[in-house]
């Protein structure tokens, strides 16, 4: 981690600029669920520039349960209700579908992130554990993307790193005076992350960074390929 400055931003907030992901956008829309794309048929954009995907294939994900009462119209997830603000939930050839950003709030509360990428015509969502916030105010670190974490499984991690909504890699910074074997590293239990790393970096700081003044480790498990990591922040 090249900069970690432990000020916090609530997602809702820092997020709420994103209002019409894929605007004025036409042909196939694409979904990314934690740095995983997501065989969703249903995507589709509304009038409102809302996109809207398959309820199903959201809660498969993220091993959420969902209730769909035609006779109301009203959706739950998780046993919460979905909001309408964004539109409401209807149904698409027999599959239910609401707007992504709507489920995202759901499940993700104020620990999740979503973007648009243009250039993949994709949605990009990544709910993380609670208690995880954006540090450093979503401060964009070149090659790297945002970094989250949740405060009390600071220094050591994890760190869930962010771009654009996706989920591109997890860090953990562990200082030579560890000097012990780690096991069921807390922060991580339940977090769907993509089935492959594509690479890996070990970087050691013999002076520390700030935010984290002691020789270190930065460990880095990278979902996206190299070339994909360099265009950060450019």
């Amino acid at each position: 981690m090249r900069k970690m400055i432990l000020s916090f931003t609530f997602a809702g907030l820092l997020l709420g600029s994103i209002s019409n992901l894929g605007a004025a956008h036409e042909g196939q829309i694409h979904l990314n669920l934690n740095g995983t794309n997501v065989d969703d048929a249903s995507v589709h954009m509304m009038p409102n520039n809302r996109i809207y995907g398959s309820v199903e294939a959201f809660a498969r994900h993220y091993n959420a349960s969902f209730e769909w009462k035609e006779a109301t119209k009203t959706l739950t997830l998780n046993g919460k209700t979905v909001t309408d603000k964004y539109g409401a939930a209807h149904v698409v050839k027999g599959v239910v579908t609401a707007p992504i950003r709507a489920l995202a709030e759901t499940l993700g509360e104020d620990h999740f992130a979503i973007g648009w990428d243009e250039a993949k015509t994709t949605v990009n969502v990544s709910i993380l554990p609670a208690g995880v916030k954006p540090l450093d105010g979503g401060y964009v670190v070149p090659q790297m993307g945002e970094h989250w974490a949740d405060p009390k499984n600071l220094p050591l991690g994890p760190i869930f790193g962010i771009h654009n909504g996706k989920l591109v890699f997890l860090e953990y910074m562990p200082d030579k005076e560890l000097n012990k074997t780690v096991k069921d590293i807390p922060g991580t239990g339940g977090v769907p992350i993509p089935s492959s790393v594509d690479h890996a970096d070990i970087d050691w700081n013999p002076n520390g960074h700030p935010g984290f003044l002691v020789p270190h480790y930065d460990i880095h498990l990278y979902f996206i390929p190299r070339s994909e990591q360099d265009l950060i922040g450019k």
